[in-house]
């Protein structure tokens, strides 16, 4: 599929994949009461996830001219260096007319951290030689980046106590990510250009998703465990996203916790070949 296409068909899309985080809070209210009447909803989460990466690089000149390595590409584990991020922010925006909705979601982030006295890092894993007994690694790995996603949905199920919905769209990703490393010690044994250095990449990939979001209630109905599934493929390999929680509602809104996982497999010749993130969540939900 040419990459126009799929930007073309992500936009026809427009009301398709964002739904991805909404089930973090769904409307306490059931589309057959007042179903002609518009309902919107707008909520902000913290999500404080855990990493894992493998990023591909480009290969400094230097290195390539000196012989250390066969290729112009490098895979690092950036997941050896940002074993925890400080945070993850993510806004959703949604609307609804009785069974049919639409979603806005977008998450930003912006993550760095530096590896002192490293025994275990790696790059391509020949790139980059073992650290040697009295010698130590320095690493500092940035990653900036968004996901980005629009959904549509429609109610296949809007009980009073249980409403699941069939959700279709499509998910951006966008990612800038840079690595610095030195060797400090008795570097002797280390090439020249192997001893310092900086490797930079980026890129971006579209997917299609679909899956189904929801929310049971409990008891009353104050309480409710909202949930949402979805795979996809497109520019990467296969993508899925996964949540489960539980909340509670106010006449205004909810407040939510919840475990999500986000998980991307993608082509070698990309700028990540996997990517997950996966944790704990807590968010704020406001109707009207």
């Amino acid at each position: 599929m040419k990459k126009n296409s799929i930007f073309q068909c992500a936009t026809c899309a427009l009301l398709s994949a964002t739904a991805l985080l909404a089930p973090l809070g769904a409307s306490a209210q059931s589309s057959k009461s007042g179903a002609d009447d518009w309902k919107f909803r707008a909520s902000i989460y913290a999500w404080l996830p855990s990493l894992e990466v493998k990023s591909n690089f480009s290969v400094p000149p230097a290195i390539v001219n000196a012989g250390l390595t066969t290729g112009g590409n490098a895979e690092v584990d950036g997941g050896d260096i940002l074993k925890a991020m400080e945070s993850v922010f993510m806004g959703t925006f949604e609307a609804r007319k009785g069974r049919w909705g639409g979603f806005t979601d977008l998450i930003t982030l912006n993550l760095g951290q530096t590896k002192t006295g490293s025994k275990h890092f790696t790059i391509g894993g020949r790139l980059l030689p073992t650290v040697p007994g009295d010698a130590a690694l320095t690493a500092d790995f940035s990653l900036k980046g968004a996901v980005w996603t629009l959904a549509g949905q429609y109610a296949a199920i809007d009980e009073p106590g249980h409403n699941l919905n069939i959700v279709a769209g499509a998910r951006y990703l966008t990612l800038d990510q840079k690595l610095n490393w030195s060797f400090s010690g008795n570097v002797g044994p280390i090439a020249l250009p192997l001893r310092t250095g900086t490797m930079t990449s980026d890129g971006s990939v579209t997917d299609f998703v679909v899956g189904v979001r929801g929310q049971a209630k409990l008891g009353d109905g104050r309480w409710f465990v909202p949930y949402y599934l979805d795979v996809g493929t497109g520019q990467s390999n296969s993508t899925y996203q996964g949540l489960i929680g539980l909340g509670y509602a106010f006449d205004w809104g909810e407040i939510t916790a919840a475990y999500r996982v986000l998980d991307y497999n993608l082509p070698d010749s990309k700028f990540v070949s996997d990517l997950r993130f996966n944790g704990g969540m807590i968010g704020l939900g406001f109707r009207w």
